[in-house]
């Protein structure tokens, strides 16, 4: 993986959206991010970094 692909997998891992979503999975807020992630590429650089399908789903 590239360099830059670690730092954008590193920025989804640790913003706080994203945290927050993966405190609370089932939210309203969650699905509205879910909806963001399929577009947004800092998440596509974390699922290829970590391997899970989605950055708010528990391993």
């Amino acid at each position: 993986m590239s360099r830059l692909k670690d730092l954008m997998a590193d920025h989804c891992e640790h913003c706080p959206v994203c945290s927050r979503t993966r405190e609370h999975p089932g939210s309203w807020f969650a699905r509205l991010v879910e909806w963001h992630g399929t577009w947004c590429p800092f998440r596509k650089a974390w699922r290829e970094h970590y391997g899970r399908s989605s950055p708010h789903s528990r391993p």
